[in-house]
């Protein structure tokens, strides 16, 4: 008998990829061509733990993403817009916080694949609590690399603060490692082996071995990093605690007195319990009108009777 066909979507997910961050990279309202492929980069650059294939709609809307995130496994949403600037979101489901930033140049990549996630490396961020804020989230988006199971990171995304400019650079990395002090003339004798003085193929295989083990304690390797793309300069603006909304936790251009951060809070926090108070009128209010609605309803079952 045949096996049937394998269906991959219908996978159950192993369980150590439970815990792994799984990111969504959507654009918002229209945006231009430029900007459509920025998006398509960004999912590449994450994966292999995103939708590099989604077509979201103009129309979609926060709450949409946020109504499938738990759903999906969704942990972060990186919502790309376009007005007189481009705009980038960073935001973690389902309740925020969220990062916004001004993304003041970038230029794109070629369509590219990856199966294994990048190792992550922040640079030069400050001790400020915007700054304690941003590395968390900017971290978290990526999974954890565990050197036993893939002992070699084939690739890097590096967020470096430039403190003078107030610029975070985004750009991400092939890791290339070759042979240290090994010119190209001894790299190409090496590939080319000669076997005349060997009786049987297997004397070589088993030299080679020996030799091998021999030289890995020796031989130095040259780590390179080669730019894949994209690259992004980008610029924080604000941060608010909740999902894409709520309290302003930091503001590039706003910067408040003790004074007004006080009032801030307590203005949040009377918003938040007159919301509440809303919400325990409109139950009370269909609890009325059950009761009334079985009240009408006892006359026309005794007038029925007679």
């Amino acid at each position: 008998m045949g096996h049937g066909r394998r269906k991959k979507r219908t996978h159950l997910v192993p369980a150590d990829d439970d815990q792994v961050p799984r990111s969504l990279v959507v654009k918002s309202g229209h945006v231009g061509r430029t900007v459509a492929a920025l998006v398509q980069n960004v999912r590449q650059v994450m994966e292999p733990y995103t939708a590099v294939r989604l077509r979201e709609r103009p129309s979609n809307k926060i709450k949409d993403y946020q109504a499938v995130s738990n759903q999906l496994g969704l942990t972060h949403l990186l919502l790309f817009s376009q007005t007189t600037s481009t705009n980038l979101r960073i935001a973690r489901f389902p309740r925020g916080p969220t990062l916004y930033f001004r993304v003041e140049k970038y230029s794109l990549a070629k369509e590219q694949t990856f199966l294994t996630p990048p190792l992550v490396l922040l640079n030069n961020f400050g001790q400020g609590n915007e700054f304690k804020l941003m590395t968390a989230m900017l971290q978290n988006m990526f999974p954890a690399i565990n050197p036993s199971t893939m002992p070699v990171a084939r690739r890097v995304v590096l967020f470096n603060y430039q403190e003078d400019t107030g610029i975070i650079d985004f750009r991400h990395y092939a890791i290339k490692v070759k042979p240290a002090g090994v010119t190209k003339g001894v790299k190409r004798v090496k590939g080319l082996p000669s076997l005349g003085k060997y009786d049987d193929i297997s004397e070589y295989v088993l030299q080679e071995a020996v030799e091998s083990d021999a030289e890995d304690h020796h031989e130095q390797q040259a780590v390179r990093l080669v730019e894949l793309g994209p690259r992004m300069d980008l610029r924080l603006v604000k941060i608010e605690d909740g999902l894409c909304g709520g309290k302003v936790l930091y503001h590039n251009h706003i910067h408040k007195s003790p004074e007004e951060i006080a009032l801030q809070d307590k203005q949040h926090q009377q918003s938040i319990r007159s919301s509440d108070d809303d919400d325990d009128d409109d139950d009370d209010d269909s609890e009325m009108e059950s009761s009334s609605d079985g009240a009408q309803a006892q006359p026309a079952k005794r007038s029925k009777s007679k």
